[in-house]
């Protein structure tokens, strides 16, 4: 339950990173120049790959040890896992979603 927890909170704050996008956009703010990265869309791509990924190591750690959860994320890593992982959680948020709203859950 923890997973999903989590992946909860992860849509919530894309939610609000978007929404706040949304608003500086609209009204012509601008933010202050704390960090040149975060203006670039990619550097908030990553972060929510990484954040996406971060319980699949905590869980994975538990279950096998620490060493074996490295060498697991090494290889997710190289193979693309936190793009796969971001797609995953917005289609599952999406269909959780659309089943509440819509009033499609079965028992």
């Amino acid at each position: 339950i923890g997973f999903y927890i989590s992946t909860l909170l992860a849509v919530w704050g894309l939610y609000a990173f978007c929404y706040q996008r949304v608003f500086i956009a609209a009204f012509n703010l601008s933010m202050p120049k704390s960090f040149v990265g975060l203006d670039t869309v990619g550097y908030w791509i990553g972060t929510m790959g990484v954040l996406l990924t971060v319980p699949i190591i905590c869980s994975i750690a538990l279950e096998r040890g620490a060493w074996k959860a490295t060498t697991k994320v090494l290889n997710m890593l190289v193979s693309g896992g936190p793009l796969f992982f971001m797609f995953h959680m917005g289609t599952k948020a999406h269909y959780f979603a659309r089943t509440i709203l819509s009033g499609g859950a079965k028992y």
